[in-house]
């Protein structure tokens, strides 16, 4: 299905990190829709002066991190906004060098790519915790050149494109000792993405036939699996929780599973040669040839497809069985824009961040913590405001992993 030529064009789509909404930025603004239990509209918003390029969001939150697109020298494209949904503003600007080509948050960091650089920022101190010369292949898209892990609140992982054709830098930014260079057995990659249990790092060759897993203790290549008999592009990849299936989503409306041999007491990769073996291959239809999308397993090993064309999919696969028992479809391009605010995209003055008493709420999105936090502030500044976020925030984030429940947030 092709896009509404009157409706604002889609510039990017993004699934959260716990995979419970995904985000659509648009020409004029952005949308959020949750994918659980059923696929929704959540809510639109709408800015006056810039429409969104890249976009992410803090987990569950009323957080997000945002790229314009505009002339407008406030709103180019090398500077990321963190805006707070809830009171409706721009609490946080950072400027960079060149243009961004992707970025990701988390409650503590803030991952920015560049052309020639990736940069850690450090939120709460408003800082540049790291910065590294990269080497991007120029031919695949920027998002897909790198990953970026946060395990607990102190292990942040990142696996980048060497300054050095051929080869990808492995760290922990937190225990800088922790360094790997993998050097690849093909010259170059089209996709990385590490498992869930950070063990092992996932390559798409550069003609997108094989699949390539290296182990992150030694950079050594462990498993390969065909994935593709003709040069194919592939636009995203995800592992279930425990890390035995990756799915690969194609530029074909294809999705393949990979089935992947792990120990089972260290869940570490078993050394196997030539390893030829696909698990499942599932035809999408309606969708037409290099329609970009992307797909994430959520935690109850669903997995989300989403494509800039407006068609969404929820597939529940059976790992027994090896094969799809359930299939969800929607599309957000047939979904109502309600719920939707219009305003400017105003970058307040310190002196100017004073919260009223009672104000309304304009986003569903938010816990009952961030709502009731709201109405104690009063004349707090970004640093103390931002702060708490991130405390709220870990809380939550503790009390869900307690009690989930699918569908709730």
């Amino acid at each position: 299905m092709e896009q509404n030529p009157n409706k604002p064009k889609i510039l990017c789509v993004k699934i959260s990190s716990n995979q419970r909404f995904f985000i659509l930025g648009k020409e004029d603004g952005f949308s959020v829709y949750s994918c659980t239990p059923k696929f929704s509209l959540l809510f639109c918003r709408k800015f006056q002066k810039t429409g969104i390029s890249i976009i992410d969001i803090l987990e569950s939150s009323n957080i997000f991190a945002l790229v314009g697109n505009s002339k407008d020298p406030n709103f180019t494209t090398n500077k990321v906004f963190l805006w707070d949904d809830l009171n409706q503003k721009s609490i946080m600007e950072i400027a960079f060098p060149t243009p961004i080509s992707a970025l990701k948050i988390t409650t503590r960091f803030l991952f920015v790519l560049t052309k020639k650089k990736c940069f850690i920022v450090e939120i709460e101190k408003r800082s540049i915790l790291k910065s590294f010369s990269i080497n991007s292949p120029s031919d695949i898209k920027p998002s897909n050149s790198f990953d970026f892990s946060l395990v607990k609140r102190d292990s942040l992982h990142i696996a980048i494109p060497h300054k050095l054709r051929a080869k990808i830098f492995y760290t922990n930014i937190t225990k800088p000792l922790v360094e790997l260079t993998i050097k690849l057995n093909t010259p170059s990659y089209q996709l990385i993405k590490f498992n869930c249990k950070l063990t092992f790092l996932a390559v798409v060759s550069p003609s997108g036939k094989q699949l390539l897993l290296y182990d992150l203790l030694t950079g050594e290549l462990y498993q390969k699996f065909r994935i593709a008999n003709k040069v194919s592009k592939v636009y995203s990849m995800s592992f279930t929780q425990d890390d035995k299936i990756i799915a690969l989503l194609f530029n074909n409306s294809i999705v393949r599973f990979c089935s992947i041999q792990l120990n089972e007491t260290t869940n570490r990769l078993v050394k196997i040669e030539n390893q030829m073996k696909n698990v499942y291959k599932k035809n999408l239809i309606n969708i037409e040839d290099d329609t970009q999308g992307i797909c994430e397993f959520n935690e109850w090993n669903d997995l989300l497809v989403i494509y800039l064309n407006g068609a969404c999919y929820r597939f529940t696969f059976d790992e027994i069985e090896k094969k799809i028992t359930d299939t969800v479809s929607f599309n957000y391009l047939n979904s109502k824009e309600v719920l939707e605010s219009k305003f400017n995209f105003n970058i307040e003055k310190e002196d100017e961040r004073k919260h009223k008493e009672g104000e309304e709420t304009k986003t569903g999105i938010t816990s009952d913590k961030l709502n009731e936090n709201k109405n104690k502030k009063t004349n707090e500044n970004i640093e103390n405001e931002l702060t708490d976020l991130v405390e709220l925030l870990e809380e939550q984030k503790l009390e869900d992993n307690m009690e989930k429940e699918k569908g709730i947030f």
